[in-house]
């Protein structure tokens, strides 16, 4: 009998040894497939938060570009309204001598205009806002030579971007004046001021890395945030570079991706044409917004660079185990018979992989004993070996460490996982925040103990922190005006608008101010635009210490405000408009120049459920309104339903 064993033996080895092959064969086609999917997961997932990313980027440039369309369209429709309405006139303003008051009201009452003037058939100004202007000839001007070789009752002529004689880079929008014959006899004209465009531009930069401009069809820019080195030819030739490219294409101007404008990154792009077709322009105006690609992505690219490296080190780690699990099974295959020099070996490894891993390992028994604690325990306590075997929890953690973690202990001890975070000073007394684990040791129905697994997750807490302060800085550069610290026109309209969504669930009343400084175009030409931004400054101060908390407040744009009251009757949103009237009509800006006062009007409109679009109703009766009170005279209250 003794004869075969040996023969057992071989076949038990030889069984024994298949069957190791098997179950290797088995773990490496699981770990392939596992990594398979690990990396089909995460770069599936990374493809798709790229497309999102572009996505939404395309939407708010395309949002951004609408609204200045918007808004262009509008002021050119207005412009156009009193422009046909001189050409009508045009010979009995020429009978007026020069007179300028009626052109002065205009031209006041136009958002964004310079000069307006009328010209006599030989290009010579006969009647203009501007005093200085009358008399002079611009017979060799581009935009009157235009309209006098095509003249065309019905066209609203646009001018290329050009320097005029009062010293602005500015854009005229002009009219023929016909006789009785409907010949050419001269123009009306007046000039597009770039400093009522450039805030309008700038309250749509939502990121540093923006640029947005306005130009004309042949690609001369009239005004450009933020303002640049100017290379009026270069950026013209940028800018027909898309302009020949996507329409010869037959792709609509809307929103890709071009390193035209940036060589090294290339921007992201949105284009709109400015051309309503109830205005017959002889050329369009072309508005602009780009950002640039690097920016857009810089917060994937990083999370392209963690996530590979995390799937490295997940890779890696879980190929080494692999491996050395299989290290292990084919070491204990071969010296199974050598069991006190395996264990030992294992003893060895088990200590080494322990004190090289970066987290703090220990095994405490029932009584709270320790029986093993890896290198970096040893550090972080700054203690030896000897002191920490054997030692009670309390003298190695100390009083007051043991009784904040003591209940968490005894939960081990219950067989109750626990995993928490806590601040811990080090030997060194410097402080770490650690992730900390007690797994408990369960064998059967009975505690033997717990296993102690700490991490030192100071830097990610601290990227974490670092994180959350950059998204709330974003979240404010993305909802505040800059210059007065009050909700930008974006955030503005998207409170406004949720409080119309709430107002229709439970019929609570609304009310909408728009208030606009009176004159203000004259504190800018008389002080400057820095006393301007001053009482821009002054009047976002006076907003805020005045109306209540519950309001919201917002800048739309240039030197108008608006002005949302929640929960407001009729009568006291009027005593509330008329104390706001009155404050800002006593106080004054401080400025470099001396005290600058100033007043305002305000047009009152109250919210009306039964709208199609109950929003851009309040808007447009609080702006008639609010022109009703400049047309009365200014300083003044003025209510639509009043009208």
């Amino acid at each position: 009998m003794r004869k075969k064993e040996p023969a057992n033996e071989t076949v038990a080895s030889t069984t024994q040894h298949h069957s190791n092959r098997l179950s290797f064969s088995l773990q490496l086609t699981v770990h392939s497939f596992v990594v398979l999917f690990l990396v089909l997961l995460i770069w599936g997932n990374l493809f798709l938060e790229h497309g999102r990313i572009e996505k939404r980027e395309k939407e708010l440039l395309q949002l951004q570009t609408h609204i200045v369309q918007n808004i262009v369209e509008q002021n050119l429709a207005d412009l156009n309204t009193v422009l046909k309405d001189i050409q009508r006139q045009g010979t009995a303003l020429r009978a007026l001598h020069g007179e300028t008051l009626r052109l002065d009201i205009l031209a006041d009452a136009l958002s964004g205009i310079r000069v307006l003037s009328v010209y006599d058939v030989k290009g010579v100004i006969e009647a203009s806002n501007r005093q200085e202007m009358i008399g002079k000839d611009f017979s060799q001007r581009d935009y009157f030579k235009t309209i006098q070789q095509q003249p065309n009752l019905d066209t609203l002529y646009i001018s290329a971007p050009f320097q005029s004689v009062l010293g602005a880079r500015v854009i005229c929008i002009g009219r023929m004046i016909g006789n009785a014959q409907n010949q050419f006899d001269g123009i009306v004209n007046a000039s597009l001021d770039p400093a009522y465009f450039a805030p309008l531009l700038g309250s749509i930069l939502y990121a540093p890395d923006m640029w947005a401009a306005l130009a004309d069809a042949d690609g001369s820019i009239f005004v450009a945030m933020p303002q640049r080195e100017r290379k009026d030819e270069n950026d013209g030739k940028k800018i027909n570079v898309f302009l020949e490219k996507y329409s010869q294409s037959g792709v609509a101007l809307e929103t890709f991706v071009d390193a035209t404008l940036d060589h090294d990154n290339g921007s992201m792009v949105s284009m709109r044409s400015v051309n309503p077709a109830a205005l017959h322009l002889n050329k369009p105006l072309t508005i602009i917004v780009t950002r640039s690609v690097k920016e857009i992505y810089k917060d994937w690219r990083r999370d392209v660079v963690v996530q590979n490296f995390i799937l490295f080190l997940v890779i890696s780690f879980a190929t080494l185990a692999l491996v050395a699990i299989q290290k292990w099974r084919r070491d204990n295959e071969q010296l199974r018979l050598k069991a006190e020099e395996e264990a030992a070996r294992h003893d060895k490894f088990t200590h080494m992989v322990m004190d090289n891993i970066p987290a703090m390992v220990a095994y405490w028994n029932k009584d709270m004993y320790c029986e093993y604690a890896n290198k970096i325990y040893y550090e972080w306590f700054g203690k030896t070996k000897e002191q920490i075997y054997g030692a009670h929890a309390k003298d190695i953690l100390g009083d007051t460490l043991f009784a904040h973690n003591e209940t968490r202990m005894l939960g081990a001890l219950r067989g109750e996982p626990q995993m928490f975070e806590q601040d811990r000073t080090k030997a060194d007394g410097s402080t770490g925040h650690t992730l900390a684990r007690y797994i408990p040791d369960q064998s059967g129905d009975s505690i033997r103990g717990f296993f102690v697994l700490v991490s030192d997750v100071t830097e990610l807490k601290e990227t974490q922190f670092e994180l959350q302060q950059r998204v709330k800085e974003l979240h404010i550069l993305a909802t505040t005006d800059s210059l007065t610290g009050l909700s930008n026109r974006r955030y503005f309209i998207q409170k406004v608008m949720e409080e119309i969504t709430r107002a229709k669930r439970y019929a609570a009343p609304l009310v909408f101010l728009m208030v606009d400084i009176d004159h203000f175009k004259s504190i800018n030409d008389t002080y400057g635009h820095d006393v301007g931004d001053a009482v821009l400054r002054s009047m976002g101060e006076v907003l805020q210490k005045t109306m209540r908390e519950t309001d919201h407040i917002g800048r739309l744009g240039g030197e108008e405000f608006g002005i949302l009251l929640i929960e407001t009757s009729r009568s006291e949103a009027s005593n509330i408009a008329e104390r706001l009237r009155k404050s800002l009509e006593n106080s004054c800006a401080e400025t470099h120049s001396g005290q600058i006062c100033f007043t305002v009007s305000i047009g009152l409109a109250f919210f009306q459920k039964d709208k199609d679009d109950p929003l851009e109703d309040m808007l447009r009766r609080a702006d008639n309104a609010l022109y009703q009170a400049k047309n009365n005279g200014r300083n003044q209250v003025c209510c639509d339903e009043d009208m």
